[in-house]
């Protein structure tokens, strides 16, 4: 309804895309760039920050868009600080479970072989973070990787403390990722959305992904039966295509790059 309540702004200047800029944006707001006194053609398909930003050039402006930057103003929790002065000059994974989508969760056991497997070469400690809907997950990995330090339930706030003394985050793409990418971690982001699915789809990576510069994004190859443009279970399902080897690897590429977004 953005569009309505740019009508009933009264602006002189209204600034938007036109309808044909998605299938699903034309089928459900046909007609809607009425409201608009300036119209966009929809341009190439980019990240939604991307395409935020060049409403703008109608105005005359031209639009760079750094990566977002969040400075968490509490302290950092006293079990993450603990397990980096433990373990110094080695790199901290954060591990995202939180999705408020079912279908948007890798299961405990991908996680478990993913960190096993990323043990096997480098010594990394691991910080779990969980809502409700995914303690018993958290509690699984814990019992299989005992020192991983859990983290249930924290505030925005805290999560994003936690996250500055993390190095890279591994987890859903939802909204801990997007925090953990404005933080500055280096990104592995999980999504159930296909590689050859609807690349205009309201999940689609390519438009929603975490807004970072150092970030590898993993998804299926295919959709399951039925899943062939995005992902329609109400459970874990075409996410679980996702191998932990792949993702393990991803997490040491970019540990062995040695860099994250905050240099």
């Amino acid at each position: 309804m953005a569009a309505l309540l740019t009508a009933l702004s009264r602006a002189p200047i209204r600034i938007g895309y036109e309808d044909a800029t998605t299938a699903e944006h034309l089928r459900f707001n046909r007609g809607f760039h009425r409201a608009f006194t300036h119209v966009l053609p929809a341009g190439p398909l980019q990240h939604e920050a991307l395409r935020s930003a060049a409403l703008a050039e109608p105005l005359g402006c031209t639009c760079q868009v750094p990566r977002p930057r969040l400075i968490p103003r509490v302290r950092v929790p006293i079990e993450v600080d603990h397990i980096r002065r433990m373990n110094p000059g080695h790199p901290v994974l954060a591990i995202g479970l939180p999705s408020g989508a079912a279908w948007r969760r890798w299961p405990a056991s991908s996680y478990i072989a993913a960190i096993e497997r990323i043990r096997q070469e480098r010594t990394v400690p691991v910080v779990l973070l969980s809502d409700r809907n995914t303690l018993q997950e958290a509690e699984d990995i814990v019992s299989a990787i005992p020192d991983a330090v859990h983290l249930p339930a924290l505030g925005l706030e805290e999560v994003a403390a936690a996250l500055t003394v993390c190095d890279v985050y591994l987890g859903s793409d939802t909204g801990i990722g997007h925090m953990a990418a404005a933080i500055g971690c280096a990104m592995v982001t999980l999504t159930p959305h296909p590689e050859d699915g609807d690349p205009t789809h309201t999940i689609s990576p390519i438009r929603f992904r975490p807004f970072a510069d150092n970030a590898i994004v993993l998804r299926p190859a295919h959709g399951r039966p039925g899943c062939e443009a995005c992902c329609t279970a109400q459970e874990p399902h075409c996410i679980l295509d996702i191998a932990p080897e792949k993702a393990a690897n991803a997490v040491l590429t970019i540990l062995n790059q040695g860099r994250s977004d905050r240099e």
